[in-house]
């Protein structure tokens, strides 16, 4: 039993220590439309500009921990690094209304590595449960991005 457990750690350890490259990023997505991020390790911060429509603009940042990757073979010279994790967003929006959101989601990404070129491209969907002005909803998001090794 302890042989089983010191197995599945270091299994654990070995995935989430290299699950996204590090570095720094910028991305596009929903709900922030521009924003950038540090990758260290298996933790993520970002923050950004998220953009609600209708005018109204706001500040936005989030706290991510990448859990676990997979190399996806697709080809010969094609490999993509699938990973999963978890977060948190907040942001405050000012404009025609103003208002607070805060949400706790999972995500799940897809990475791109290009060698020898000093950054890798990613695209990534997260989905939770979200606060949005007192109101309780599902929450969903996504990014596509650029991190700078």
């Amino acid at each position: 039993m302890k042989r089983l457990l010191m197995v599945l750690a270091v299994a654990l350890a070995v995935s989430v220590a290299s699950a996204q490259s590090p570095g720094l990023g910028v991305y596009t997505g929903f709900p922030v439309l521009l924003g950038g991020q540090y990758q260290t390790g298996n933790f993520r911060l970002s923050a950004g500009l998220p953009w609600f429509g209708s005018g109204v603009f706001g500040i936005g940042a989030s706290a991510d921990l990448i859990l676990g990757q997979a190399p996806v073979r697709l080809g010969p010279d094609l490999t993509l690094n699938f990973y999963y994790g978890a977060g948190a967003n907040a942001a405050v929006y000012f404009g025609a209304v103003s208002f607070f959101i805060a949400d706790a989601h999972g995500l799940l990404g897809l990475e791109y590595l290009i060698a020898n070129a000093g950054f890798s491209v990613y695209g990534e969907s997260q989905l939770g449960i979200g606060l949005y002005g007192g109101v309780v909803n599902p929450a969903f998001g996504g990014r596509f991005g650029v991190i700078f090794r």
